[in-house]
């Protein structure tokens, strides 16, 4: 569980102003007063009806519901982005809609919600759970940061990778609400050693916030003194010459309790008299202060405090960042990746009923595999690469935005560059933050020692997910190869019956089973297509393992006297716990945005856009260099106004169409801006990570809204140049031919072939006769 959020310094009571208890009785302020309170209920209301505009249209016979699918699609796009109603509600419009315009029957549309994608993402939340259920992912944090050393940028450091590892196969709201915790207990520490409590009971009397420092340095003291008194010497007071570092300046070693500081202020007041509000003592002579010493006090606690919020939004904002970011290396990382896989998935077979190429001239050198099946290897392949690169200059980024240049090059261009001193004062702000790096790296290694040993419970959930990985990896391991590739036929489609379309390709037959006799998913070839075996299916299974294997080593001591079956009842993982803790959200989403797909796919609303798109001459002669800046700028534009689940649900279906407009490879035109709707970090709405470090550490806009603009022209910078680069050539872009667009056949199509082959068969016998 999370604790709950440690109370917040009042540092904004300037910001809330005195209300008339009038004001609300003008016009003006109760109309406003109205629709804010009433605004969801009138768009939920206001919107079906303006959209009833779109029956306006009439399209030809054979796309006559086109205008009912283009219905539903705009209002959902708008429940989505206004969030008028609760997201996963409005995923669930589709069951609703599509079976009362005609488009889809019901039983068709409900199947959506749980395929083959949906039982892949449970899979994987059921796996992560495991992690969270176990403390595994505790260990694994707290691990990380105990060697990554104690400074704040460092410590940043650790936190971001060690969110964008977990977040690659864990749900990234998981991967965030677990580091929340991780950035309070370093906080803590922080705020110990920052802000002191030897002199609470006195702070107490005065503020009534025993909660508040009471230390401040003798330089602070200094000032307070009345006159006569010592102050600071001329040498500690005056700038000290540094060779390199600060190792050659003597701090002020006097630290003065805040009871001190108390008196000295009173025997200002008494020697200068009360001041007003303009720091002028009443008799007129100027106060030789130029604030009392609860002032200054007041400005300390003010600067300190303020400095720690700085520090606690960087961490929080960082560990959003890097929770989006490292979602996008794994397909299981995000609900986006599986949008992606299964808009590819559908739109397959689309393409195979009825769009077969038949030109045996083409000389077709690529594997249907490559152009639309996404496994997990592939996406690695594709993704793993940006996603470094983008989280290491995130954390430079946000470093440098939040706490400046390192110490060491600081001090380096200060004193070799612009041959300038360094006072005391700066010096002892140095002290000040090693001396809380230590207690941070302190309290970093006991909350590990706290953990204890490695547990046999922690043992078996990474083994278990260490076989998955590698199951996943090794079932059938062929992936993106460059353009060298050979067309081959994967075995579902008889060699003679495909060599009416391709030739070529029986020779190359037996290429599929000897580059793939390595993978272990050959032995089930006997009696099942190796395309019958997904990642869903080793998923769920080593789910059942996680229900069913005893975590305690008590039961396996007892095997022989039927310990293992005494051990169900406690398992790695109940069922109960997946059952409170799965964010089922995230599964309504994914099915809505599979219903819009369905939508445009039965309404023929997809012949539609791609008759639009190709009678657009900009867009045939637009390059893809400008056409693929323009959609990852529209992504960015979209998940600032919607999640980036809604966004990737809405913009897939059309990318699909839009390849086939291109004569471009489907991976290559529907990957980047469905890789770019992770990179949202503007707003609270984009993404669950933004949402819970917002609301946990109280930010305000603008704390997320001006580092999420610079990260997002960052991140989406470094996949603009990487799509050009890596992927075109992963891919063989440059040597792509549409017309080899060969995916499998479905059974209408093989048939037509089947009985083409009869048909040329019977000609040549009646001819030889």
């Amino acid at each position: 569980m999370i604790p709950s959020t440690p109370s917040q310094p009042h540092q904004h009571h300037h910001r809330h102003k005195k209300v008339n208890p009038n004001a609300w009785k003008s016009p003006k302020a109760k109309a406003k007063f109205v629709t804010s309170q009433t605004w969801r209920l009138a768009m939920t209301v206001i919107a079906p009806i303006f959209f009833l505009l779109i029956f306006m249209w009439h399209p030809p016979k054979k796309q006559e519901l086109a205008p009912h699918a283009l219905y539903v699609i705009c209002l959902m796009a708008t429940y989505w982005i206004s969030e008028c109603i609760p997201l996963a509600i409005t995923s669930l419009l589709p069951v609703i809609l599509l079976p009362l315009f005609g488009i889809s029957a019901s039983e068709d549309v409900c199947s959506v919600y749980f395929n083959n994608t949906i039982i892949f993402l449970f899979g994987g939340c059921v796996v992560a759970l495991s992690f969270e259920y176990s403390n595994l992912h505790t260990r694994i944090a707290f691990f990380v940061m105990k060697y990554m050393g104690a400074e704040a940028s460092i410590l940043l450091f650790g936190m971001m990778m060690t969110c964008m590892v977990l977040s690659c196969w864990m749900n990234n709201t998981s991967t965030t609400a677990m580091m929340v915790p991780i950035v309070y207990v370093i906080m803590e520490q922080y705020k110990k050693k920052m802000l002191p409590k030897e002199d609470a009971e006195t702070l107490a009397e005065m503020y009534g916030n025993p909660n508040a420092p009471a230390m401040v340095d003798s330089k602070t003291i200094a000032a307070s003194e009345p006159s006569g008194a010592k102050g600071l010497s001329e040498e500690a007071a005056g700038n000290v010459d540094v060779e390199g570092d600060f190792a050659e300046i003597e701090a002020p070693k006097k630290k003065v309790s805040f009871s001190e500081m108390k008196e000295a202020d009173e025997m200002e007041k008494s020697r200068t008299g009360p001041k007003d509000q303009t720091g002028l003592s009443r008799t007129g002579s100027q106060s030789t202060l130029g604030t009392t010493a609860t002032e200054y006090w007041e400005d300390y606690i003010a600067e300190k405090e303020a400095y720690l919020k700085h520090l606690e939004v960087m961490f929080m904002v960082g560990v959003a960042f890097a929770s989006n970011v490292g979602g996008t290396g794994v397909i299981t990382g995000t609900g986006t990746n599986l949008i992606a896989t299964n808009q590819l998935r559908t739109s397959k077979g689309e393409v195979a009923d009825g769009k077969v190429p038949v030109n045996d001239q083409i000389g077709c050198t690529k594997t249907e595999n490559q152009l639309w099946d996404l496994d997990f290897v592939r996406w690695i392949m594709l993704n793993i690469i940006p996603m470094i690169i983008n989280v290491l200059l995130t954390w430079a980024f946000l470093a440098i935005y939040f706490q400046g240049f390192p110490r060491k090059i600081a001090v380096f261009w200060k004193t070799k560059v612009l041959k300038r001193r360094v006072s005391p004062l700066e010096w002892k702000h140095a002290q000040e933050k090693q001396e809380v790096s230590d207690s941070i790296k302190n309290a970093i290694g006991a909350s590990y020692a706290q953990l204890g040993k490695t547990t046999l419970h922690e043992w078996l959930v990474l083994g278990l997910f260490g076989i998955l990985v590698s199951l996943w990896i090794f079932r059938s391991p062929l992936f993106a190869r460059g353009p060298s590739v050979p067309f081959v036929n994967t075995g579902s489609i008889p060699g003679d019956v495909l060599a009416l379309v391709h030739p070529a390709c029986t020779k190359k037959g037996a290429a599929r089973k000897l580059e793939s006799s390595w993978g272990w998913s050959r032995f089930f070839g006997d009696w099942c297509d190796e395309g019958f075996i997904h990642d869903s299916c080793l998923t769920l299974l080593v789910c059942i393992l996680i229900f069913t294997l005893p975590k305690d080593p008590v039961y396996y001591k007892n095997i022989l006297k039927g310990g293992l079956g005494a051990g169900i009842d406690d398992p790695i993982m109940p069922f109960s716990f997946v059952a409170e803790h799965m964010p089922w959200g995230p599964f309504f989403m994914l099915g809505g945005g599979f219903g819009i797909s369905k939508a445009i796919t039965d309404s023929k609303l997809n012949t539609v856009i791609i008759e639009a798109m190709s009678s657009s001459q900009a867009l045939k002669d637009m390059e893809f260099k400008w056409l693929l800046l323009v959609l990852l700028f529209g992504v960015a534009i979209l998940t600032s106004l919607a999640s980036n689940t809604a966004t990737a649900a809405i913009i897939s279906p059309v990318l699909i169409q839009l390849a086939q407009v291109k004569g471009l490879p489907p991976l290559f035109i529907l990957l980047p801006p469905i890789v770019s709707a992770s990179y949202a970090f503007c707003l609270p709405i984009s993404t669950p990570p933004n949402a819970i470090v917002y609301d946990k550490a109280k930010m305000k806009q603008t704390d997320m809204l001006v580092p999420g603009l610079f990260v997002t022209v960052i991140t989406n910078t470094i996949l603009y140049f990487w799509t050009l680069t890596g992927m075109y050539w992963m891919l063989g872009v440059a040597d792509y031919k549409h017309e080899c667009d060969l995916p499998p056949m479905s059974g209408k199509a093989r048939a037509e072939i089947v009985m083409g082959s009869v048909s040329r068969c019977a000609n040549v016998l009646a001819n030889t006769i």
